[in-house]
């Protein structure tokens, strides 16, 4: 429910207020803060933690790639997704086209917004990967990362100070809230996203 507009939860908060007789109604959210205080105060709070993912491992015959556990927040429906995706590859595809943008180039950036068909699941893929980096150009300039030895990334945070980067990922976390309500084109927001590296500045508060 934290991803009901403001119309879909006051409709919701009528139904709270009055509900019908002999029913339990199980509201699901994820992000507690954006829901109404009206609704939160109405309502029985009970907190459930994801599966270990030592468990999660061995429910699958082939083990789980490293970064699809920690893309997947501990969802397994989401790991069986970007199971099919060979996220190593595409990873350091996405980082040689920052490391272009870091150059002022925009050539293998249009190239690879261009590949995604329309409604391709790789595209919001590129989001949350663009999201990951960002946080992980942090620890590897504070060197605190906790992730694999990754030379690609090693080297990308090599290209600007740990300020920028924390600039970075700010800022890119505030222009995906923000498109949540904007409903921007995939493509534009791709470019957007792969901008705010070299430039997170240019995103307005």
């Amino acid at each position: 429910i934290d991803e009901l507009n403001r119309n879909a939860a006051n409709a919701l908060l009528k139904i709270l207020e009055e509900p019908p007789k002999q029913v339990l109604i199980l509201l699901v959210c994820h992000a507690l803060g954006k829901i109404l205080p009206t609704i939160r105060s109405r309502c029985c709070l009970i907190n459930f933690t994801g599966l270990d993912p030592q468990v999660i491992v061995t429910l699958f015959e082939n083990p789980p790639q490293s970064l699809a556990l920690e893309l997947a927040n501990n969802s397994i429906g989401r790991i069986f997704d970007l199971q099919k995706i060979h996220l190593t590859p595409f990873l350091n595809q996405i980082i040689q086209v920052i490391e272009e943008v870091l150059q002022n180039k925009q050539l293998l950036l249009q190239q690879f917004g261009a590949s995604f068909d329309k409604g391709d699941s790789k595209a919001q893929v590129v989001l949350e990967l663009l999201s990951w980096l960002a946080r992980q150009l942090v620890f590897y300039s504070c060197e605190s990362s906790n992730y694999q030895n990754n030379s690609e990334i090693e080297q990308l945070s090599q290209r600007r100070p740990v300020s920028h980067w924390l600039m970075v990922q700010e800022k890119l976390d505030l222009l995906l809230y923000q498109a949540e309500t904007a409903h921007l084109d995939i493509a534009t927001l791709h470019i957007a996203a792969f901008l705010c590296f070299e430039s997170p500045q240019l995103i307005q508060d």
